[in-house]
Parts: structure tokens; sequence; C-alpha cells
């Protein structure tokens, strides 16, 4: 069952706050502020719609920040630098003054040169006639160079048409020698006195001994063309020396034997004949196998020579681009490096951007290292 209290109940209670709230009044006060600020806040949340977030936008653009500092004290630049000439001398010329921004580089100020200048014409002068003396030197070695590799083309072609005319004549001298050896010939084995026939085997024996010899170089030497190399071209031509001169002392032994022959043998009518041309013949041999001695060692030598010439000429060059003339000119660059570095020092430069503070310098007196011309900033 609902109760449901009476008005006579209410009314007593009211009087009942009534009178507490008369007697209590500071505590009622607060309690009635709590009161209505618990429900003002109720009533807010309950009511307070929801505030979207706000940004400020704006575009990106550059420009100066001015920061601002008070205070007292003494101001001084972050990089300041005083400009004192690297040389000593008369002050020339000034070509700045304060409060003038300059560059990186720019002349400042400069002091009188003195011989600075003229000393570095000489120095570039000198280096331009080492380079000249060099070149030429190079040229020149080059050049020998370049004949000495002429004289080998030409030697190699001379050896090798050597080589083939030496065997043709050579191989006409064993002709001859075998015609005269033979059972026909005019120095038969076992014919006449034992001089004749002393004669007659030891220039037979040597004739054996340069046939066989000259065949076997002409074998080795077959192959040998303008393609060869030097070493085997020098092989060859040694090869052909040796049989040249086998075949030459054949033919000077025939010619002993044909002389010894002449004077012994009954020399009048067809004999006197036949001794003549025997004699006639082989003398011609005698001459023509020591002229292919002679030639073939003069081809050899061309080629050793001509080969020399190209190592000494080669040598002269390498001398010449790396040896005494670069070195010449090696000096010659480093006096001029030293002489511009003489000259730039009479000249005081900036060495960074910036603005000229202060000038304390004057054009006729005297700079040294430690008297400042010039403040940058």
């Amino acid at each position: 069952m609902k109760f449901i209290p009476s008005s006579s109940a209410v009314a007593a209670s009211f009087r009942s706050v009534k009178t507490y709230m008369v007697a209590h009044k500071i505590a009622s006060a607060i309690l009635i502020v709590a009161v209505l600020g618990t429900v003002f806040v109720g009533y807010r949340s309950a009511t307070k719609a929801a505030t979207p977030t706000r940004y400020v936008v704006e575009m990106v653009k550059t420009g100066a920040v001015a920061a601002v500092i008070s205070g007292s004290g003494q101001v001084s630049a972050s990089n300041q630098v005083s400009l004192v000439s690297k040389t000593s001398g008369e002050i020339t010329a000034i070509r700045v003054k304060a409060g003038q921004h300059v560059y990186k580089g720019q002349v400042i100020a400069s002091v009188d040169l003195g011989t600075a200048g003229t000393d570095l014409q000489t120095a570039e002068l000198q280096l331009k006639q080492a380079e000249t003396s060099n070149s030429t030197s190079l040229t020149s070695s080059s050049e020998s160079a370049d004949k000495a590799q002429s004289d080998l083309t030409s030697a190699r072609e001379s050896a090798l048409n050597t080589l083939t005319s030496s065997y043709g004549t050579l191989d006409q001298v064993i002709v001859d020698l075998n015609d005269l050896y033979s059972t026909f010939g005019y120095l038969p084995p076992n014919e006449g006195d034992a001089v004749l026939r002393a004669d007659q085997s030891a220039g037979s024996a040597a004739f054996i001994d340069a046939q066989t010899t000259l065949k076997s170089a002409e074998a080795q030497t077959s192959t040998v063309t303008r393609s060869s190399t030097n070493d085997d071209v020098q092989r060859a031509l040694t090869t052909a020396y040796n049989a040249a001169h086998s075949v030459a002392k054949a033919s000077a032994l025939a010619q002993t034997a044909a002389q010894y022959a002449r004077t012994q043998k009954n020399t009048s009518g067809s004999n006197q004949t036949l001794a003549t041309q025997a004699w006639s013949t082989v003398s011609n041999d005698v001459s023509n196998s020591n002229s292919q001695v002679t030639a073939l060692l003069s081809a050899s030598q061309s080629i050793t020579s001509a080969l020399n010439a190209i190592t000494d000429a080669n040598s002269h060059v390498t001398d010449v681009s790396s040896g005494s003339g670069a070195l010449d000119i090696r000096s010659a660059e480093l006096n001029v490096q030293a002489k511009e570095q003489a000259y730039n020092d009479h000249f005081v430069i900036a060495p960074f951007d910036g603005v000229i503070a202060q000038v304390s310098g004057n054009v006729g007196s005297q700079a040294s290292g430690s008297t400042g011309i010039a403040t940058l900033i």
C-alpha cells in the first residue's frame, strides 16, 4: 500500500527546515550553492552540443625573423678578421672603404711589387725554355727512333735478298766443284803424284762437307720470310754464313789442287786449254764464295746495328720524357709556383664575403705582416 503524507505533515516538515536554516544560515547558504552548482553543471553537460576542432591554415612564405635582445654591453661581429699584408713594403693602393660590401677573393689593397713581377716573368720564361728544349730533344729522339726502325726494315729486306742470292751463288760453286772432282773432271780421284792426290783428297772431302752443310742450311732457312722475327732472320743469316764459309774453304782447297795440277801436267794443246778453264772456274768460285761470306756477315751486322740503334733511341726518348728533361721542367714549374706566390703576396685579398668595418691603412704607409690594413666582418 502506497503511503501518502498528509498536508499537515508536509507543512510541519517545511517549518522544521526553515527553522534549521534560520538557525544555521552559513551552513545552509553553502549547501544551497553546492546544490545549485551541481544542478547547473549537470544541466550544461546534458545540453551542451559537441564543439568541432578548428585549425588556422596559412600559406608558408619567407621573411625576416626579428629577434630583439634587451640589455647593455659591447657588440662585436661573430666573424671578424684583420686584413694584413703577407709581405713588407709601401702600400700603393687601397681599393675599398668602410661600410663597403666585398666578396671572397676581392683585392682589398696592394703593396709595392718591387722585383716580384719581373721575377715571375723570368721564371715563366725559364719554364718555356725548358719545355721547348725538352720538346726539341724528344722530337730529335723520336726521329732517331723512326730512322732506326726504317734502317732495320731496310736491313731485313737486304738480308732476305742476300740469303736468296747467296744460296744461288753457293749452289753454283758446288756444281763447279762437283764437275772438277768427278771422274771426267780436271781433278779426278787417284790421279797424279802423291802431292796432287793429297790435294785432291783434301779438296774432295771439303767439297762433300760443304755440299752437305749448304743443303742443310737451305732447308733450315727455307721458312724465313718478311714476316719472320728479327731473331729468326739473324739465325738464318748465321746458318747461311757458316755454309758459305764451308763452301769458301772447299773452293780454296780446289784452287790449290788445280794450281798444282796445272804445273805438273802437260799444258800444251788441249791440256793447256782445260787447265786454263779449270783454273779460271775455281778462281771465280773462290772469289764468289768469299764474297757471299762477306755479304752474309755484313747483312747480319746491319740488322744488329739497327736493333741497337732502336734500343738507344727508345732509351733516349724515355730519358727525355721522364729523365733529365722532365726534371728540368718540374724544377722550372716549382720555381714559377714560388714566384707566383711571392707575387700574389703583394695583394691583400678578402678571405670571405663580408663588409669592411674599418680601413686603418693608408696609401704610402709601410705594410707588414703585423700591421692591419682593414677589418672585415
